[in-house]
């Protein structure tokens, strides 16, 4: 073999040169050959070697197979597929384990199936492989066993954020498995909805070779507790099944004993959780849930957890590797600029956007991927998330359609691109346009959304109130929980002055107005790094709570309209001059004069100085 090498290595060299046989049976030419001259001669050396010599491997005698245990298929008979599989003779060793590909129905792409060799019997010989094959061998399947499946990983591309967190959880089963090895570990795994826990959690199966069995707790939920105990205990007699080759996954733990009426936790299902979990043999048990609910949970559930940890949000080259990695001509594409306008998606929001962007490719019948058809589906996922959020239909306006204000404007984009794209230190929560009413408040939030193609949510002040106590607070939570979903996101707070009024001033014996400016101070605060920029608007600047326009919050003031005439004005002006000179015009072709521009309506000073005496 270091001949063979050392020939190899001269023949990287384009020249070889030997003086000693490489084989027994045939010599390279000595001095100096050529590349050609030198892989012909190694041919012909291993072509003699091969016709004349014998295979040494022992034919086995009865061979005997178990079927893999896994929740990926389901038990059948794959006599057919076994012996077809052997029908070429295989080198097998006890412990082997070999894939049977199952019989495909309804065009449906099946999951490979998996075989391990218990036994091999052959007389009278001392080796470790055999040769199996159906003509010469004995084959026996019997009953399933557990055991460790071969790794799949899968078919998508994994963030690395995700890697990070299934590499995590599988040291953390290692150090679990020897200190403590009578004990299951039990996590708990939060993140956004469609952050890709499903895809972590297979990961990390596929890295340390078990089954994933994974229960949602919306099935296992019922209204008494008992249906809910036999529920729970039948899903962890379906993860006994695999014993420890395998990661027991709960979803939406957040349900779990959940009272529909009281919102309380019932102690017994808990209590009946810790005893599944105490008694379970999987490698682990994993709870997943929505970030929102982790925090919420109750002491009972929480004490079920020994390690939590929360599936972080993709940052911009995160989601640039996802797209270069999962669309088909990346090359064709501005990454950069499609991973900025996907700021807040999560990586179930990325496949559908490259799934509907390939869609909008083939429609339009283009040869290739290209960045207007990714933008069209970005356009189409935040149409389709704004919705379901609550956020209104914002109409197309620019702001040429904001008539003057070039002030309020540049205080508006300069606060809320600072907000998107700066840094820490310079970032604003907000601004507050106050004015009269009808001089455009509302017109500038609409354009602001347009302009800068993010989420929009209006909010009136008077909407959030609620005579029970507390339910206010909890309006005002709801709001920014909603922004917090669809950031990047402008919240819009209308008629602002009812809703923050002065603290001490309201006259309501429960304090509900302070307890409301303390809920949305409190909320502004924790705002952070999160990509939401408040835009209040109001008539009355003198009732709003001076923390609201303390640094950090609402730190600059959008003053408007110093003339006597706001634009609501101007706009009723034109109108009723437009009035004016359709009935103007009405009376000229009923009076029979001539009609030379085809009915057409023309607006004139007399009909603008008519309105204005109206006004």
């Amino acid at each position: 073999m270091g001949k063979l090498l050392e020939a190899v290595e001269g023949i990287a060299l384009n020249e070889v040169s030997f003086s000693t046989p490489l084989f027994d049976k045939s010599v390279l030419p000595t001095g100096a050959i050529s590349t050609i001259e030198a892989m012909q001669a190694i041919g012909e050396t291993f072509k003699e070697e091969i016709s004349g010599t014998k295979p040494s491997a022992v034919t086995a005698e009865c061979v005997r197979i178990a079927m893999l245990k896994s929740p990926l298929y389901a038990e059948s008979d794959l006599s057919a597929q076994i012996q077809d599989f052997f029908s070429i003779a295989r080198l097998m060793s006890v412990n082997d384990v070999f894939a049977v590909e199952p019989p495909n129905r309804m065009g449906d792409s099946s999951e490979p199936v998996f075989f391990k060799v218990t036994s091999i019997e052959r007389s009278n010989e001392v080796v470790n492989s055999f040769l199996v094959s159906t003509t010469e061998s004995a084959l026996y399947q019997v009953s399933s066993i557990c055991g460790p499946v071969p790794s799949l990983l899968p078919k998508r591309y994994i963030p690395e954020p995700l890697r990070d967190v299934a590499e995590r959880l599988h040291s953390l089963m290692l150090a679990h498995a020897s200190v403590s090895p009578n004990r299951t570990l039990s996590v708990l795994v939060s993140g956004m909805p469609g952050s890709g826990k499903k895809l972590m959690l297979s990961y990390l199966a596929s890295i340390g070779s078990l089954n994933v069995v994974d229960a949602d707790c919306l099935d296992l939920w019922s209204e008494m507790a008992g249906p809910s105990e036999a529920k729970i205990k039948a899903a962890f007699h379906r993860a006994a099944t695999y014993k420890q080759f395998c990661i027991m996954v709960l979803s939406n733990v957040d349900v779990v004993g959940l009272d529909s009426i009281t919102g309380d936790v019932d102690c017994r299902v808990c209590a009946c959780v810790q005893q599944c979990v105490d008694e379970c043999d999987a490698r682990a048990v994993v709870f997943t849930c929505e970030r929102r609910y982790a925090a919420t949970l109750s002491p009972s559930l929480r004490s079920l957890f020994l390690y939590e940890i929360d599936v972080p949000n993709l940052e911009e080259r995160h989601r640039m590797e996802v797209f270069i990695n999962e669309l088909p001509t990346p090359n064709c594409v501005d990454l950069h600029s499609i991973a900025r306008h996907t700021s807040g998606f999560v990586l179930a929001e990325l496949h559908t956007v490259i799934a509907d962007a390939l869609y909008r490719q083939h429609a339009t019948n283009s040869e290739v991927l290209s960045t207007e058809h990714v933008e069209w589906a970005i356009d189409v996922r935040n149409k389709s998330f704004a919705d379901s959020v609550g956020a209104p239909k914002i109409p197309n306006v620019s702001w040429e359609d904001v008539g003057g204000l070039a002030d309020v404007k540049a205080i508006i984009t300069e606060s809320l691109e600072m907000n998107l794209r700066g840094g820490k230190g310079l970032k604003r929560s907000g601004v507050i346009l106050f004015g009269p009413p009808g001089c455009g408040k509302t017109l500038i939030a609409k354009a602001v959304a347009s302009q800068f193609k993010v989420t929009f949510l209006s909010v009136k002040g008077p909407e959030l109130l609620n005579k029970y106590v507390g339910q206010s607070e909890s309006n005002v939570r709801k709001v920014f929980e909603r922004a917090r979903l669809a950031s990047p996101c402008v919240v819009f707070f209308d008629e602002l002055d009812s809703l923050a009024p002065r603290r001490g001033r309201s006259g309501d014996s429960a304090g509900v107005a302070d307890r409301i400016v303390s809920q949305l101070l409190s909320e502004l605060d924790s705002l952070g790094d999160s990509k939401i920029f408040v835009l209040g608007a109001t008539n009355r600047p003198d009732l709003l709570d001076a923390s609201l326009l303390t640094p950090g919050r609402n730190s600059r003031e959008a003053k408007q309209c110093s003339g006597w005439m706001s634009g609501a004005d101007l706009y009723a002006l034109i109108s009723r001059a437009t009035m004016h000179a359709i009935r103007a015009r009405v009376e000229q072709i009923e009076s029979g004069l001539p009609q030379s521009e085809q009915c057409r309506v023309i607006i004139t000073n007399q009909d603008l100085f008519a309105a204005l005496s109206e006004v």
